[in-house]
């Protein structure tokens, strides 16, 4: 499942992850992010023209890591997702912080894993998919300390409070 990247790709994406702790993508310089990566200005170079094409790169292998995901996967159950997060937290981290998960709102939707109630709206559709990546970002902010299964668990709870049936159950 994995795409290899190669080695100073890895790296550098390691290096922006860690600065995009403090920072804004638009605030990353080439010296900041090699100095995190330990690889030379050439290095960075030889890999991306500057920091705008880094970001478009990343964003584009991980928009093709997340479309790879559920194409392969066509009955990918929520769980399945959350155990994938809690397996590449640098990646959906990521994915994430350059807000992609707002670009891939279609494929990263609910409403294949959700029966809705008929009365239902778009207005609550964006309020669930809000409330459900809100309790992902903050799962994944900090490190995934409950297993996939607790947040799954937490998360089916809350949707059927709200009147909402789990497709998978």
């Amino acid at each position: 499942m994995k795409k290899q990247m190669p080695t100073a790709r890895k790296k550098i994406q390691k290096a922006v992850i860690e600065l995009l702790k403090e920072k804004e993508v638009e605030q990353l310089k080439v010296s900041q992010i090699c100095r995190v990566a330990d690889i030379n200005r050439s290095t960075f170079y030889a890999n991306y023209e500057d920091c705008n094409d880094m970001v478009s790169q990343l964003q584009d292998y991980i928009v093709q890591y997340y479309e790879k995901l559920f194409s392969e996967k066509r009955s990918l159950t929520f769980l399945h997702l959350l155990k994938n997060i809690a397996d590449n937290q640098e990646t959906y981290r990521l994915f994430f912080h350059l807000h992609l998960d707002d670009n891939l709102s279609s494929s990263y939707h609910f409403s294949h894993w959700l029966v809705y109630p008929s009365n239902s709206n778009r207005y609550d559709r964006v309020f669930i998919h809000q409330a459900v990546n809100a309790v992902i970002r903050k799962w994944l902010n900090l490190g995934c300390p409950e297993s996939p299964e607790e947040i799954n668990a937490l998360i089916t709870n809350k949707l059927v409070a709200l009147g909402l049936k789990n497709n998978q159950q």
